[in-house]
């Protein structure tokens, strides 16, 4: 109807239109966090938005209310464990879910901090940092161990593409002379 049209234009250009421009879900609560897996120790980092209270189910029994928890698990081979994240305020919550998987390969991983993998978790590409020039031999296992992809780069800054990759868990093994380094990575 014609009065409906009407009243639809006021409100459009009055700007009820527009979410941001109301604040509409600027201040919602979202839960979100990264880890790194060292052997079987856990290192959890929130980067939830808008929360003050955090509480972490780590899959394996254990929990804690801390906003950034490092977790030892007692038998880390034996499964994958969903690591939970509930993210909140007095007011909102959210939740965020992510299997932690082990790769019992028998490679041993060097600890080196020349070496770093960025962005964790990943979707289109992940970066390897190396603090000097460095060439590096990259093999990236699925999550039931087999080659999903392998690589030989040189450089200081060194992009995979992970596009084709299904989403989940990867193992990126780098080796550079006899140095070597695994690094577990999220693929969205």
């Amino acid at each position: 109807s014609p009065q409906v049209q009407f009243l639809q234009q006021i409100a459009d250009n009055t700007g009820f239109d527009s979410l941001s421009t109301w604040n509409i879900g600027r201040w919602d609560t979202k839960a979100e966090f990264t880890y790194v897996l060292d052997g079987s120790t856990l290192s959890l980092t929130s980067q939830s938005q808008q929360a003050d209270q955090f509480a972490w189910d780590f899959g394996d029994g254990q929990s804690s209310t801390e906003e950034n928890p490092v977790h030892i698990y007692v038998e880390p081979f034996s499964a994958m464990y969903q690591v939970q994240l509930v993210a909140s305020t007095n007011c909102s919550s959210d939740t965020s879910l992510q299997e932690v998987q082990f790769f019992p390969t028998g490679m041993k991983a060097e600890q080196t901090s020349q070496w770093r993998v960025y962005p964790n978790p990943a979707s289109k590409e992940v970066m390897i940092q190396a603090v000097v020039k460095t060439a590096f031999d990259i093999t990236i296992f699925n999550a039931s161990g087999s080659v999903a992809r392998k690589y030989h780069e040189s450089g200081t800054h060194i992009s995979l593409n992970l596009e084709g990759l299904a989403p989940g868990m990867y193992q990126v093994v780098c080796t550079a002379g006899n140095d070597q380094k695994i690094f577990r990575i999220v693929k969205d």
